[in-house]
């Protein structure tokens, strides 16, 4: 499988000391919280909790897990678009990334596959995947009561080529279909990935604000996605308060809406305007973009010709054909040109065994033994040469004619009267193998018997039609 992208930054925050001081009746303790929440930047010191996105009652959350990264030291997410285009895009907060002006193209260290070994974070430090690459700012909105602390980036890197990408899906529809009761985040605070279940949300109007009931929000977890029960997105960290980190909640955390100020992302994730991307993600395509495949015959053979604009580690392509008994056999294969950004051509030819329709794909394989199949081209095989009866017969004033050729050769149809005249030339010149229709018009014809001819090689046929005006 392909390797995912996560990208990192750290936010060092200021520590709050609060006291838990009442439990409400289902026992969960209530915070007296002083003063304007909205104004306080950071989450606060980093705790020494360790539970974290490893466990296992996490593992069915483990395709979202691949959507987060690290980014300067917090948190990113690669997010979809209702084009599905594959663009490699992700959020973060925008105090994270830092000050910026749109447009800009800048240096980056991705940090992929950045995630604890267990649950006790007995590993250490995780041995991540570096990456280097540049990143282009679309969006930049930045911290503040009236803005949405928030960056929206595209990856534009060439060396992040053929990298599966795990894109998050989204819904911006505010209390639509809005089921918080289980929302969760995954965040990336202090050495590893961690996560927190969030046992309450309450709307505070561009804002949700939660607190966890199972591990805790570090310094490093600005710009975390919080999900909802059908794991969509709802909106990104931007600030909070620690408090302790004994079994009951630790800390109260905000998550600006993603629908918040949502036209400085509409252009870029909405472009069809339907508010929502109702899937979990998608991940791109493989390292191999094949923009064209086509299956001509040309004498006893079939030719296969396919294009590659780039290629990542790309061990090759196994042609198969389709057989209406076995289904796919493995016809042969060709190998591929491993890694490369340029435009690549491949040629192969299947000896023609029976006639009538035939259909091929590839199988492209990378190095690491994943593989896709292309779509299929289809031909048509002819056993022989033929001139079918025109249709409709008798004709008022248009009529088809059909005619099959096993192999590429010079072709003169032609009409003529009943005395052999020559009234009409219908195709003349290098016709290739296959069937082949033509129309013909007797408009400028009085009714009566015509004739006409199929000279295809050393091959001629004639047929009878009657024009009946």
């Amino acid at each position: 499988m392909k390797k995912i992208l996560f990208l990192i930054t750290t936010v060092i925050f200021a520590s709050l000391s609060v006291s838990l001081t009442q439990q409400d009746d289902k026992g969960e303790y209530i915070f007296p919280v002083e003063g304007n929440e909205q104004n306080r930047g950071g989450f606060g010191a980093s705790l020494s909790c360790n539970k974290n996105a490893a466990c296992s009652e996490f593992l069915s959350y483990s395709q979202e897990i691949k959507g987060v990264f690290k980014f300067n030291g917090a948190t990113a997410w690669f997010v979809n678009n209702t084009a599905q285009d594959g663009r490699k895009l992700f959020i973060t907060a925008a105090h994270v990334y830092g000050a910026g002006v749109v447009g800009e193209i800048i240096n980056a260290t991705l940090y992929l596959n950045y995630e604890s070994v267990d649950c006790d974070n007995s590993g250490g430090e995780p041995i991540p995947e570096v990456v280097n690459t540049q990143i282009k700012l679309l969006v930049y909105s930045p911290a503040g009561i009236s803005t949405s602390d928030r960056v929206l980036v595209e990856v534009v890197g060439d060396n992040l080529q053929g990298l599966s990408i795990k894109f998050l899906g989204w819904d911006r529809r505010g209390s639509v279909d809005m089921d918080m009761s289980n929302a969760y985040a995954f965040h990336h605070p202090q050495q590893d990935v961690k996560k927190g279940t969030i046992s309450s949300v309450i709307d505070w109007g561009d804002s949700l604000q939660t607190w966890p009931t199972i591990g805790a929000f570090e310094g490093g977890s600005s710009g975390a996605p919080l999900f909802d029960q059908n794991k969509r997105v709802r909106g990104h960290a931007t600030y909070g308060v620690v408090f302790s980190c004994s079994s009951v909640p630790q800390s109260q955390i905000y998550f600006k809406k993603l629908e918040y100020l949502w036209a400085e992302l509409s252009a870029h994730l909405d472009p069809i305007n339907s508010g929502a991307l109702f899937i979990d993600g998608l991940e791109s395509a493989l390292p191999v973009e094949l923009t064209s495949f086509r299956a001509v015959l040309h004498g006893p053979v079939v030719e296969l010709n396919w294009e590659t604009a780039t290629e990542v580690d790309n061990y090759g392509f196994e042609i198969q054909r389709l057989s209406h008994s076995a289904g796919w056999d493995s016809v042969g294969f060709v190998s591929g040109h491993g890694s490369s950004n340029s435009p690549k051509s491949y040629f192969f030819t299947d000896p023609v065994l029976r006639s009538g329709k035939i259909q091929y794909r590839l199988k492209q394989i990378d190095t690491d033994g994943t593989f896709e199949y292309s779509k299929s081209v289809e031909v048509d095989i002819v056993g022989d040469y033929g001139l079918s009866q025109n249709y409709p017969n008798p004709f008022n004033p248009n009529t088809v004619i059909e005619y099959s050729l096993p192999v590429e050769t010079t072709v003169d149809l032609a009409v003529y009267n009943i005395i052999g005249q020559k009234v009409k030339t219908l195709q003349q010149g290098i016709i290739p193998a296959g069937f082949h229709k033509v129309e013909f018009g007797g408009n400028d014809l009085s009714s009566g018997v015509y004739i006409y001819r199929l000279k295809a090689g050393e091959y001629i046929q004639t047929r009878k039609m009657i024009l009946n005006k």
